[in-house]
C-alpha cells in the first residue's frame, strides 16, 4: 500500500479529510523519530515496537574483490511485532 493509498483510506474510515490524515501520519513519524532518537522505544499499541539497538562492528568481505573489510559499529531500528497481529495477519 502506498502512502498516497493509506492516506486516503485513513480519510475515509476516520471522516476526516486527506489533508488532516496526511497530517496525522506525519505526525506519528515525527513521534516515532524523536522518541527513537531519545533512546526510547515506540509502541504502536496491537502493531509493535520500534527499538533502536547497536550492531556491534565486524569484519566482512568485498564481494567484487574477495578482500576482508572492517564493517562499523552503528545503530538500527528493530521492530517487535505483536503476537495479535502476527495472529491475525498471518494465520
Amino acid at each position: 500500500m502506498t502512502k498516497a493509498k493509506l492516506v486516503a483510506y485513513l480519510a475515509e474510515h476516520a471522516d476526516i479529510s486527506r489533508r488532516e490524515s496526511f497530517e496525522m501520519l506525519n505526525g506519528l513519524r515525527d513521534i516515532a523519530v524523536a522518541e527513537l532518537s531519545a533512546g526510547r522505544d515506540f509502541t504502536l499499541p496491537g502493531i509493535g515496537k520500534l527499538s533502536v539497538v547497536e550492531r556491534k562492528a565486524r569484519r566482512g568481505r568485498n564481494v567484487q574483490t574477495g578482500e576482508p573489510i572492517e564493517i562499523p559499529a552503528r545503530n538500527v531500528v528493530r521492530c517487535r511485532i505483536s503476537r495479535p497481529f502476527q495472529d491475525d495477519c498471518c494465520s
